[in-house]
């Protein structure tokens, strides 16, 4: 749709302009707009704010595991992309297939793809549920914090969420004048340009972002002159802020995406695991991870087009917020599947899907003792695929038509009760129900789907700087269809998890400790039971055939050190087994079915964590410098339910750094952040093909080094 890239490019080229404008002519230097100037040198923890449980809460009054980053974070770390999230949250694994993603969290997740199927956890952007992952996986700009909710949220999110859920909140329009303008150039020829501007007026305010990002790409494809892993990123970002009648408000938000990016497309055949057949017609690249010969065609092309409006205000006493959320996408991929330089096995893969989403809260304002939050949710999302398999050699191809159309609606209520200033109790559910109807294979499917999730929870705070909470609570992850084979349901998955928490910081705020232990009944795993039958065809069949068995304990501490110092760590420990799936390797020959008991689940690391150093000498008359270094850690993990040695990753160190100064006037920094500084060569996804083809292994990204330049006004 050329028509779109123009749109696009359009919008994002006249938004950044004007940043830049505005940037340079609108305020003399020392004029900081709030929200947009550097930090101080922390002398003490900050208080952060979440809305995790739908209400603005303080991180430490809140009783479940988050994983909390701001805008500011993430800029430390050098992170650019939600997929990076992963380096920097234990127990979270985001997994590349190509355009799409499929999301871990303590275990808990899915190797299904394509129509049909829904991902083990909710994704949100300001507070619309994104029904598809490639919404999500995006290169991050303008963002107030990110939250990672660890554990199912079946009460306030519903649906898909027996992983956790992921917050994405954008910044909003503020009532201060201000803006910034940032560019960035690294390694593997890098170039980006963020920028924002915020204008209040009498009534409301208005806020503007767009980013603008490319790259060569580290993978060298030696059969184009285009390189794998690039970037082509381009997104501008629009909300404005009306009100206040009455103590009511309204923010209305669009984004337009265009990303023609290859990230996930730099596919290489594994020569050590070469299958018996694609060797025999060409070349396997790469000797090193990071050159290969595939088609020239390999990448996508994504449009995404979304918009929202959120309307706040009083009813009597009580508080009421309205959330609508509409987009669409436009995805088309070409895949070079079998690893080697000759032309053998190619998917090209067109898919259109749109969703409209209304969600209604009422909840009470006051202090307590009893506080409550109830709302009804409604989702209409439309999915159509259209896949074809080309084989070259034999001059065959085969296209299938696939849809999936869903209606989901639910009802839900949250309330807590303290006893006295100690002690609190909080009891929820929710009823979901849904409608899907699904095309594939030839066939046609149709079912509902239903599902009673119930909460309880209980708190005890001894102090105002101590939080001991438990939970038990009911995740629910809905059913879907067999599109690619003959449009036959599969049932919903659930998970009954219980969790023992404790937040405590001191007194002085110089230091912060969370921890949590948890135990998870995982039932009816939607799995990917049928691999290959004796006739030589593929079929990829899922099933609710599994059960599990997941524990574990999260641990983090953040510290102020003194002379500018400052830590943190963040770690999880996990086991995660089945304790029952008959694998069914060929649905022809049953007597071949595998109980892959004791085997542990896909994106499942024993140990994973994050430790940080940060120094900052605060504001001087000079400026102020900041430096930090960063060790990620994840131990071995398994690709796939077999647990085999080909679809296996030994564990994995990551260091990373970042150095910065910001300017006495606070006006504008410098950066320079070198990611995996020590050039761990590591695979970020595996998938065995080798009855037939070859191993493909996808790897993550070399070292990198990336500077950065930011103007604030």
């Amino acid at each position: 749709m050329p028509h779109r890239d123009v749109t696009v490019r359009q919008a994002v080229t006249a938004a950044l302009s004007a940043c830049l404008t505005v940037g340079a002519f609108a305020l003399a230097p020392g004029a900081i707009a709030a929200g947009e100037a550097a930090a101080p040198r922390q002398d003490a923890l900050e208080e952060i704010v979440v809305t995790a449980q739908k209400r603005a809460e303080s991180l430490d009054k809140v009783p479940i595991t988050i994983d909390t980053f701001s805008g500011e974070d993430l800029a430390n770390a050098g992170l650019t992309n939600t997929f990076d999230l992963q380096f920097v949250t234990p127990g979270l694994s985001i997994v590349p297939n190509q355009s799409d993603g499929q999301i871990f969290i303590r275990g808990v997740g899915t190797n299904l793809n394509g129509v049909g199927n829904d991902p083990s956890s909710a994704a949100y952007v300001d507070g619309v549920y994104q029904a598809r992952t490639p919404l999500l996986l995006t290169r991050m700009y303008d963002i107030d914090r990110i939250e990672v909710l660890k554990g199912p949220q079946g009460t306030l999110y519903g649906r898909n969420s027996t992983g956790g859920a992921i917050n994405v909140i954008t910044r909003a329009p503020q009532d201060d004048f201000g803006g910034y303008v940032n560019l960035s150039a690294g390694d593997y020829g890098l170039f980006g340009a963020d920028a924002a501007i915020n204008a209040p007026f009498s009534g409301g305010a208005f806020r503007l972002a767009a980013t603008y990002a490319t790259s060569d790409g580290y993978v060298d494809n030696v059969l184009s002159k285009d390189d794998l892993e690039a970037v082509d990123f381009k997104a501008v970002r629009a909300r404005l802020r009306l009100g206040d009648l009455e103590g009511w408000h309204a923010t209305l938000g669009f984004e337009a995406v265009r990303d023609d990016g290859s990230r996930a497309f730099g596919i290489s055949g594994i020569p050590s695991y070469g299958g018996p057949y694609f060797t025999d017609f060409g070349p396997v690249y790469p000797n090193t991870p990071f050159k290969v010969g595939v088609s020239p065609k390999m990448g996508a092309t994504r449009d995404a087009d979304s918009a929202t409006l959120q309307v706040d205000g009083p009813i009597g006493s009580l508080g009421f917020r309205s959330i609508t959320g509409y987009s669409e996408l436009d995805l088309n991929e070409f895949v070079d599947t079998d690893g080697v330089s000759a032309d053998i096995e190619n998917l090209p893969d067109i898919n259109h899907a749109k969703q409209f989403s209304q969600e209604f809260q009422l909840f009470s304002t006051g202090e307590g003792p009893f506080t409550w939050i109830a709302g009804a949710y409604y989702l209409h999302a439309e999915q159509e695929e259209t896949w074809t398999f080309i084989f070259v050699p034999a001059d065959f191809s085969i296209t299938d038509v696939r849809t999936a159309d869903t209606d989901a609606y639910a009802i839900y209520a949250e309330g807590s009760y303290a006893f006295n200033p100690k002690a609190k109790l909080t009891l929820g559910a929710r009823y979901s129900g849904e409608s899907k109807d699904a095309t594939g294979g030839g066939n046609k499917g149709s079912k509902n789907f239903s599902d009673f999730s119930p909460k309880i929870a209980f708190e005890y705070t001894p102090s105002d700087s101590a939080l001991f909470y438990g939970s038990v609570q009911k995740g629910f992850k809905s059913g879907g269809f067999n599109t690619s084979f003959d449009a036959a349901p599969f049932d919903p998955e659930e998970i009954i998890a219980y969790e023992i928490g404790a937040k405590m910081t001191s007194a002085d705020r110089r230091f912060r400790l969370g921890t949590a232990v948890f135990y998870y009944d995982y039932k009816d795993l939607q799995t990917l039971t049928a691999v290959w039958d004796s006739s030589t065809t593929f079929q990829a069949l899922v099933q609710n055939a599994a059960k599990a068995e997941i524990y574990g304990l999260d641990f983090s501490v953040e510290a102020v050190l003194g002379m500018g110092f400052s830590a943190d760590l963040n770690a999880e420990a996990l086991h995660a087994e089945y304790k029952d799936f008959v694998f069914v390797d060929d649905p022809f020959s049953p007597e071949n079915n595998v109980n892959l008991k004791g085997n542990t689940l896909p994106q499942a690391p024993e140990a994973s964590g994050t430790l940080g150093l940060q120094w900052t000498t605060g504001a001087r008359d000079f400026g102020g410098f900041t430096a930090r270094v960063e060790y990620n850690y994840q131990s071995s993990i398994y690709f796939g339910v077999e647990n085999s040695k080909i679809e296996s990753r030994d564990s994995v160190g990551l260091w990373n750094a970042r150095a910065g100064y910001d300017s006495a006037s606070g006006n504008w920094s410098a950066n320079v952040a070198l990611r995996n500084f020590t050039d761990e060569t590591y695979p970020i996804n595996v998938l065995d093909f080798s009855s037939c083809c070859n191993v493909l292994g996808i790897y993550g990204a070399p070292r990198t080094v990336e500077a950065s330049v930011e103007y604030r006004f």
